[in-house]
């Protein structure tokens, strides 16, 4: 349960919407994570 947990966290703040769980403190990571596209490159990754 801890691993699935940690999981989900990473998957967020990969995504950019770690702060929906965590709260004003990572809009800033939030912002970066998605001006660096992370999302849609992991997505490319994974098709490949």
């Amino acid at each position: 349960q801890d691993r699935l947990w940690q999981m989900d966290m990473l998957r967020r703040l990969a995504a950019g919407d770690l702060s929906e769980v965590v709260g004003p403190s990572a809009l800033e990571s939030d912002q970066l994570s998605r001006k660096m596209r992370l999302r849609a490159t992991a997505e490319l990754q994974a098709r490949s």
